[in-house]
């Protein structure tokens, strides 16, 4: 189920996180391993409250070709070592939704948005160049997720696509970074 996109500020947010350039049939499995691998950094660190897990599009050329972060949102500001990268998302405004359900249909929640940001004239923080797609942050954020529950009909994520900002006047224009077909199955 799909929430109605809206556009929220959202409050600077602490993080630690892994990055990956990988292809979009190992999210999954290597999520379970990246997060694992970052909540025991924080841990390390004195992190007592782990906050919602997340996965950072950072660019995306295929879906052979994503770079993503791998993380969690910490309370306190957190140091970065080894492969390890630590800072904060800006406040900013955001588009976000919410959906509920397996992660099969995660492509067409993010078109939805893009084409509600669209209807709504709100522009989403992005550029192409020829490495890619890049998002200003494309964040999905892991509510209720494999890692706590096995049911993925009980899985909450909150889509957020970070908004380009804008003057009163200024003319929005369009997402129309068009993400590729989906994978073959």
């Amino acid at each position: 189920m799909l929430s109605m996109p809206q556009k929220n500020y959202l409050k600077r947010q602490q993080f630690i996180s892994l990055r990956s350039r990988l292809s979009a049939r190992l999210i999954i499995q290597q999520s379970r391993v990246f997060l694992h691998e970052a909540r025991e950094e924080a841990a390390k660190q004195g992190v007592k409250e782990i906050g919602a897990a997340f996965l950072r599009l950072e660019t995306f050329r295929d879906f052979d070709n994503i770079e993503a972060d791998f993380g969690f949102f910490t309370e306190k500001p957190m140091r970065a070592h080894g492969p390890f990268q630590a800072g904060s998302l800006p406040a900013a405004d955001y588009l976000q939704t919410n959906w509920r359900g397996s992660y099969e249909r995660m492509r067409d929640v993010h078109i939805i948005a893009i084409q509600w940001a669209n209807h709504m004239k709100l522009g989403i923080d992005s550029r192409r160049d020829e490495k890619g797609l890049h998002f200003g942050c494309l964040l999905n954020v892991f509510k209720v997720c494999s890692l706590s529950e096995p049911d993925p009909e009980k899985w909450e994520t909150d889509i957020l696509f970070r908004l380009k900002k804008s003057k009163p006047g200024d003319a929005v224009e369009p997402f129309v970074h068009a993400l590729p077909p989906r994978l073959p199955t």
